[in-house]
């Protein structure tokens, strides 16, 4: 692995390509496709910024872009799997259901 010593990972650099992968959510102004554009803009532009800043493939960017999302859809699904466990044991428990 080569390491960029002219960008090195440091705290303003990332918030700055945070805020510069935030920028499309002003597409989320325009009523009905702001709310469809918005989210894929923002991982594109994060994946550019990462890629272009950092000297690494767009598929790795790409990668570190979607990882939050899908991380939190897992997450989120585990969630509603504990909880419908949860449910159907104390149903299965009152109304006598091996």
């Amino acid at each position: 692995m080569i390491v960029d010593t002219e960008n090195p990972i440091r705290f303003p650099t990332i918030v700055r390509i945070v805020c510069f992968g935030s920028a499309p959510v002003l597409w989320t102004m325009v009523p009905v496709a702001g709310a469809i554009i918005a989210p894929i803009a923002m991982v594109g532009t994060l994946a550019v910024a990462l890629s272009e800043v950092y000297r690494t493939s767009f598929a790795r960017a790409l990668t570190v872009a979607i990882f939050p999302k899908i991380a939190f859809i897992l997450v989120f699904l585990a969630g509603i799997a504990a909880f419908s466990w949860v449910a159907f044991r104390m149903l299965a428990a009152l109304f006598g259901i091996a």
